[in-house]
């Protein structure tokens, strides 16, 4: 029954893995001195690595990128979590002036005090610590738990 209903209606039955599974670009997150990681990005951002289709020089893809940081940064060495928001800020930053871009994390930041209960407070320093690397905090939710800091950033 299966293959007679596959050939009664082929168009359903598309190779979903060849079509519209993401690619996979292994990177070492944590070896921020290397010029790699900034230049995959950018590529990834222009629609040029080398499985997607290449862009002509002088045409950029149309399109919104959402960084999505979800339990990242806590396995991140220090200081490579505030280095890598600002990699991926720059990326952002070397397109064409229409390109924007979204950052949103549950993760845990960098030099946010934990200990400190007031949210206010630990809202201030996220807002300070994204502005340093090229974002404006837009929403904050902080939560117990190891990916403590939860919200939105807009690329700047």
């Amino acid at each position: 029954d299966d293959d007679k209903e596959k050939k009664n209606r082929p168009h359903k039955f598309i190779d979903v893995a060849a079509h519209h599974l993401p690619t996979l670009i292994g990177i070492d997150l944590n070896d921020t001195n290397n010029n790699r990681l900034p230049m995959v990005l950018r590529d990834i951002l222009l629609g040029t690595t080398t499985t997607t289709t290449t862009q002509s020089n002088n045409s950029t893809p149309q399109c919104y990128t959402i960084f999505l940081f979800e339990g990242v940064m806590i396995y991140l060495n220090k200081g490579v979590p505030t280095e890598l928001l600002r990699i991926c800020s720059q990326a952002v930053s070397s397109l064409p002036s229409s390109a924007s871009a979204s950052l949103v994390f549950a993760d845990r930041l960098e030099n946010i005090d934990s200990a400190d209960t007031s949210t206010n407070c630990r809202m201030d320093a996220a807002r300070v610590e994204f502005n340093k690397v090229g974002w404006k905090l837009d929403e904050w939710c902080p939560k117990p738990g190891m990916a403590r800091h939860m919200g939105i950033a807009q690329h700047i």
